[in-house]
């Protein structure tokens, strides 16, 4: 919308690295025209969905795609623009002598333009740098994923703080020399954070600002309330509005968050009377705040249920740290085996159904447990369930990990909604609160452990939410008497606070489901902990 309204001829996309891809597919699929994605820190490589596959590397009749087809013979999905190295080597036939041939190395070629040629096989071919920066400043669409806008910083054996290599300077000042009408910002809220005298200049808020500063419109986009103090919204307001809120976020502070020196340093938790009325009537000039249901009201019906289940056996007492938050989650990690076989046999249930089902936890370890049970149930000839998960052609994904995994993810979230029989898409909270991609096909969502961000949590949550779906069935798994219910404490305060300010439906529904009073970390720990006390 902001693209077609402002008349844009170029748009810059820069979001967390999980989203990446679907923005390239989202938009390939609504315009006809294939984005170009930036990589690497070195500002050297771009690539650009392949049309003729789709991004797939096949096509519809079994055989590989030609248009994307690399020199190793393998289609790729994707068209790759890259500043190659001149170090192809080439040799000078020196003499023959008894049938045994004399070279010598006389320089070297680039793989790409052979007849680019250098001494120095660390030179760059220019040809390939005029290619890539050609793609760069004439394509429609470009998009970054925030990491790639900073440099690498170098660090020193000793720990020393070195500055950013020369070599991975990042994409900003190669963006800032593009004419961009207009950048999106997707998942805004990543862009907190203030400047710091010891990197000044080098946040990844700071290097997009940079990189923005020729761009006349931006816009920045996020479904993620931001938790915490009045000083957070500072980072955001400041890339979109260009300094509205002034160049030094210490002025807002002064105003707006009673900032003020104190013997341990800058003091800016509080809350000013100006935020509470200036503050808030300048906001409305340039953030707009929209309810799901104005944009997307054919969202599916959503019913949620909680399951309880009895440890087997008696849980161990959690271990005494002065981490207190870490400490509860080992806790709660523990809690799996109790409820895995409860797990297990409602997704198997879905599966014998012939359905599509999605199944989160928090830790990675928990993740590959139940990923673990279940190919066994599907797979093992000695299970039960074989032959009946044989008829249904059941399958797993597994895509668990760092958000550094977006490409492979999305892979996978294409082929799960592709595929004809019956599969389980299997991930951690954090890997896919951030990233847009589609879970279309999935009809009961498994949540085995939560997150403590409860915004993190509903938008893990919502990946097969889309227009057309009939309904969505949530199912949470709670161990009673165990850290499950302690996190529940902590969790339902935060859901309770997204209700009062932004009157989120979807998170008063989770509230409801979950139920329970407001509790503290420090109450939890202290209830955690108080065996010790007693002894």
């Amino acid at each position: 919308m902001a693209d077609v309204l402002v008349d844009s001829r170029r748009t810059l996309i820069a979001s967390p690295e999980g989203a990446k891809w679907p923005w390239a597919e989202e938009l390939q699929k609504r315009t006809g025209e294939a984005a170009l994605v930036l990589e690497g820190r070195g500002a050297r490589e771009a690539r650009r969905l392949c049309l003729a596959c789709s991004g797939r590397g096949m096509l519809d009749d079994g055989k590989q795609c030609e248009t994307c087809k690399s020199h190793n013979g393998q289609s790729l999905g994707y068209i790759i623009y890259e500043a190659r190295r001149i170090n192809r080597p080439v040799w000078e036939v020196l003499a023959v002598i008894n049938g045994t041939t004399v070279k010598d190395r006389v320089g070297y070629q680039c793989t790409a333009h052979p007849e680019v040629r250098s001494k120095n096989s660390r030179a760059f071919c220019g040809k390939c740098w005029a290619e890539l920066q050609h793609e760069v400043r004439n394509s429609r669409y470009v998009i970054i994923n925030y990491d790639l806008i900073i440099g690498q910083k170098e660090t020193a054996e000793d720990g020393e703080d070195l500055g950013i290599r020369k070599d991975l300077p990042g994409w900003a000042q190669e963006l800032r020399n593009v004419r961009f009408d207009v950048c999106i910002a997707d998942e805004g809220h990543n862009l907190r954070g203030r400047p710091k005298k010891k990197n000044y200049g080098l946040s990844r808020r700071e290097r997009l600002i940079h990189a923005l500063g020729p761009v006349p419109r931006v816009y920045g986009l996020t479904a993620t309330p931001i938790y915490g103090f009045t000083r957070d919204i500072w980072g955001l307001i400041d890339v979109v509005s260009k300094g509205l809120m002034g160049k030094r976020s210490r002025l807002f502070d002064e105003r707006y968050c009673e900032g003020h020196q104190t013997r341990y340093g800058w003091y800016a938790d509080g809350r000013s009377i100006f935020a509470e009325t200036e503050l808030e009537q300048r906001m409305k000039y340039f953030m707009f705040r929209r309810e799901k249901s104005e944009l997307l009201s054919e969202l599916p019906k959503i019913s949620q249920q909680v399951i309880h289940v009895d440890a087997k056996t008696e849980l161990d007492d959690v271990e005494f740290t002065t981490d207190k938050r870490s400490s509860i989650s080992r806790a709660l990690m523990k809690t799996m085996p109790h409820k895995l076989d409860t797990i297990v046999e409602n997704v198997l249930q879905d599966l014998a159904e012939g359905n599509k089902a999605y199944v989160l936890a928090y830790h990675i370890e928990s993740i590959e447990m139940v990923y673990d049970a279940l190919y066994k149930a599907i797979t093992s000839k000695k299970s039960p369930h074989h032959v009946r998960m044989t008829k249904v052609n059941a399958r797993l994904w597994l895509a668990h990990g760092p958000a550094g995994d977006g490409f492979q993810r999305n892979k996978m979230a294409r082929e799960y909604r592709e595929w004809e029989g019956a599969g389980v898409f299997l991930s951690t909270i954090p890997a896919m609160a951030q990233g847009g991609i589609s879970l279309l096909g999935a009809s009961t969502i498994h949540v085995t452990e939560l997150d403590w961000s409860p915004a993190a949590l509903e938008q893990a949550m919502e990946r097969p939410a889309e227009v057309g779906v009939v309904g969505l069935m949530y199912m949470f798994y709670v161990v009673r008497r165990s850290a499950d219910e302690h996190v529940l404490q902590t969790v339902l305060p935060k859901i309770d606070t997204q209700v009062k300010l932004t009157g989120d439906k979807e998170a008063d529904r989770l509230r409801t489901t979950l139920g329970g009073e407001e509790e503290t970390v420090d109450q939890i720990w202290a209830r955690l902990t108080a065996h010790l006390e007693a002894t």
